[in-house]
């Protein structure tokens, strides 16, 4: 029959309970999940430079990569207040895309605030308007929808007013979010 040394039986125990209280709190730690934008307008390093610079101000968010050929942005956050915050930065920024967070869909957090559904004239602040691939992608976008009669971007403010005959200002965003953009109604 063996003999068990008693300090080595405490010990033993004590290490256990010190590992059954460190795991979970590491594992918890560990948790990370990945989030993918996809369908983003990326037409240049400008465009990347300031989607990296937007989703880089949120804390939490790690391991971001942007790719500007395939028009997607991936990161792994810890939570869901992390998640909400970068689908909160990159349409405030002036981009659009389709969200997955692992295999499920997400919404984009900035829906548009339609003030008015049809209007003759509308101005949109906030959109994404680097260099002359921008405003390219704008004015071919929303010349594509029928009521639109001129598309007028200005870089410098970041704003593009459309002009038509009782543009569909949800019509608009839709066309506009394809070419992966997003803009706010000037009040």
């Amino acid at each position: 029959m063996r003999r068990f040394d008693s300090q080595i039986i405490v010990r033993s125990f004590a290490c256990l309970a010190l590992v059954s209280l460190v795991l979970p709190a590491v594992a918890s730690a560990a948790v990370v999940d990945e989030v993918e934008i996809t369908g983003l307008h990326l037409c240049c390093g400008g465009c990347v430079a300031e989607l990296e610079e937007a989703l880089e101000e949120v804390k939490g968010l790690t391991e971001l990569t942007i790719n500007r050929e395939k028009r997607t942005a991936r990161f792994q956050v810890p939570d869901e207040a992390t998640r909400t915050a970068a689908l909160e930065a990159i349409p405030a920024a002036g981009f659009y895309g389709t969200a997955m967070h692992g295999e499920e869909p997400v919404p984009m957090i900035a829906e548009p605030q339609i003030k008015e559904t049809h209007t003759d004239r509308l101005v949109l602040t906030g959109v994404h308007l680097c260099c002359a691939g921008c405003t390219k992608a704008v004015v071919k976008a929303l010349e594509e929808v029928e009521s639109v009669v001129a598309v007028d971007c200005d870089l410098k403010s970041r704003t593009v007013t459309l002009t038509g005959k009782d543009l569909d200002v949800a019509e608009i965003y839709e066309y506009l979010h394809r070419a992966g953009l997003h803009g706010t109604m000037e009040e």
